[in-house]
């Protein structure tokens, strides 16, 4: 049998070669892995899971495909937000110092157009001055009562809520867990009684709220020093929230009070809009 010679103006032997390695690729058997995704601690929001369809190519052009159905399973397999420990009552009014209030505004605008590392807040006051009802109305949160708990660190979060911590700071070494909350980081590293520690993305503000005076509580100087650097300092001594115990006009440390309702949060509007 006679065999003529193949002549072609293009390099079919590149393109064979090609098409060896790419051609039979077919972006329908691409596995987006959802089962792993769900199985993660904690379970990513839906935003997250759109996030990454969307930063991979393969699992893109599988979701275009498959659309209604990917859709569908992520609507009710993945949560669109975690719930709160401490549900805001907005019915309540609140007296609170202008320099609290003038944090509220600065937070609120970061929640609008974030920027990186938004300063944090740190509240003291005796028991019962409403601080835990304040601040459960400024936006969802990632909430720590007494101590520090593993399980309830949640991505898709406001800030990180550390209420009632009892932990004195004699040194730099009893700070060196919270520093990375405390100084907003992008990311993170935590970890918990028999938790293998994992790095998780944070880039959200701290607030913390106590029941001791900050100098008594923050012994050691230099995580003072951290502290004041990258958070706002209100004490409200013997002064509550409620307006039932609050000064005519300014705090003990001159500080200027007014009324504040927490309808009027960016919390409050977002939740009117759903």
């Amino acid at each position: 049998m006679y065999y003529e010679e193949v002549i072609a103006n293009w390099n079919w032997e590149e393109w064979i070669e090609w098409f060896e390695l790419n051609g039979k690729k077919d972006t329908r058997k691409v596995k987006i892995p959802f089962y792993d995704w769900i199985h993660e601690d904690p379970i990513p929001l839906q935003e997250e899971v759109y996030k990454r369809i969307k930063n991979n190519k393969d699992y893109y052009q599988n979701y275009l495909d498959y659309f209604i159905q990917i859709n569908g399973m992520i609507k009710q397999d993945f949560p669109t937000d975690v719930p709160c420990l401490i549900p805001p009552n907005f019915e309540l009014k609140f007296y609170i110092p202008k320099e609290l209030k003038n944090w509220i505004d600065y937070f609120e605008d970061w929640w609008k157009s974030p920027f990186d590392r938004c300063k944090g807040f740190w509240l003291t006051g005796c028991t019962r001055s409403a601080k835990t009802s304040l601040i459960a109305t400024l936006g969802l949160n990632n909430y720590y009562p007494n101590v520090w708990n593993y399980d309830n660190f949640n991505s898709g979060k406001k800030f990180n809520f550390f209420d009632d911590q009892d932990i004195v700071f004699e040194c730099v070494e009893d700070f060196r867990y919270y520093k990375g909350f405390v100084g907003a980081q992008k990311v993170i590293t935590i970890s918990g009684k028999y938790k293998k520690p994992k790095t998780v993305v944070n880039n959200i503000p701290c607030v913390w709220c106590s029941n001791m005076r900050f100098e008594d509580q923050v012994k050691d100087k230099a995580t003072r020093d951290f502290i004041k650097e990258n958070m706002t300092i209100v004490e409200l001594g013997n002064y509550d929230l409620k307006k039932v115990n609050y000064p005519p006009k300014s705090t003990i440390t001159g500080l200027f009070w007014e009324d504040y309702d927490p309808k009027d949060s960016l919390l409050f509007y977002e939740k009117c809009k759903k």
